[in-house]
């Protein structure tokens, strides 16, 4: 069983401690998953949050009439909802780290936003949404175990 040295509390763990992360030679993250959880809940992990709101806002200038368009919602909404959910993604608790802001979720029926997401949540709840698909995996999933 491989093993690794986590780079915050100095202890050495099995590999599955850690998150998979493309970057690193291993293919694992630098933390293992105790210490990233527990620094995403810190202040440090607050104040990155605080940091990765400021550059959105300064990206945001011709957002906002972008947002009354599509959306029906303003610049300082969207804010709002990204401090109400404390700058991360809605279903997975993610901080977005590169830079791009959380994607809009909406009803496509209604037009009613739901919340904030990042780009791996959004396209798997569009996935979910179709209800015949998910009926047809499922299927699936059960004859070819």
């Amino acid at each position: 069983m491989k093993r690794k040295k986590c780079t915050k509390c100095g202890e050495i763990k099995p590999l599955s401690d850690f998150n998979k992360c493309w970057k690193a030679k291993d293919g694992h993250q630098w933390q293992c998953r105790v210490c990233a959880n527990l620094y995403r809940k810190s202040i440090k992990g607050k104040i990155v949050q605080k940091k990765y709101a400021q550059t959105l806002k300064g990206k945001k200038t011709g957002l906002n009439k972008k947002l009354k368009n599509k959306y029906g919602i303003t610049l300082a909404e969207y804010d709002w909802m990204f401090e109400q959910q404390g700058g991360v993604c809605a279903i997975c608790g993610r901080i977005n780290l590169n830079g791009q802001r959380l994607g809009i979720d909406h009803n496509h029926n209604t037009g009613k936003v739901r919340g904030l997401l990042c780009i791996s949540c959004n396209h798997k709840l569009s996935i979910v949404e179709d209800t015949e698909f998910v009926k047809k995996a499922k299927d699936y999933l059960k004859s070819n175990s």
